[in-house]
């Protein structure tokens, strides 16, 4: 017989989790390549609810002893989990690059640390394929678009963002050196 525990998270697709009717998109599957497509929406009350689910259960031996609603209640804790998680550290990382943390005077540069904590908040966005990541880190810098795109430019010539690989949006990772600079500021562990 098989063991519902055996789904896993795939994927997880979200650009906000701390407000009442934030979504998130996810996708669930087993050993067996069965798939489960839903989406979570918060409650006011901080629960998560599932709806706009879709399942392709390609194993008939499965769908026997697994229903649809029984592979998302084994994976529904987990995902709250790391949906909070996420949006923790982002609201963290939210204050490392507020506005008054780029003021500086004529001729002074901006700190590593600050360029090092928009890397970090780069890559969490990009973790949750985050669609429209320039959009969303301006909105997270209160700064235009524009100028967004031009910091993510300025972390690749620093050496804090690695090129772009796979994923969307240009997602490109965290570099040691971007990590070493939050450790030594006491920012990350």
């Amino acid at each position: 017989m098989a063991e519902i525990s055996s789904w896993s998270i795939d994927s997880i697709q979200c650009s906000s989790w701390k407000n009442t009717n934030d979504v998130a998109s996810i996708e669930i599957s087993n050993v067996a390549m069965d798939s489960i497509s839903f989406q979570v929406v918060r409650t006011p009350d901080g629960d998560i609810v599932p709806f706009n689910t879709s399942s392709d259960f390609r194993s008939d031996d499965w769908y026997i002893w697994t229903t649809e609603s029984d592979a998302i209640d084994s994976q529904i804790l987990e995902i709250d989990k790391e949906l909070n998680e996420w949006q923790a550290n982002i609201d963290i990382a939210t204050h490392w690059v507020q506005p008054k943390n780029w003021l500086v005077r004529r001729g002074q540069a901006v700190g590593e640390e600050i360029w090092a904590g928009l890397t970090y908040l780069f890559e969490l966005r990009a973790s949750m394929f985050e669609t429209k990541i320039v959009e969303a880190l301006a909105k997270d810098m209160q700064v235009d678009p524009l100028l967004a795109k031009e910091r993510i430019r300025k972390l690749r010539d620093k050496g804090f963002l690695g090129t772009a690989g796979k994923g969307n949006a240009a997602e490109g990772r965290m570099t040691k050196s971007a990590m070493e600079v939050l450790i030594e500021k006491g920012l990350m562990k």
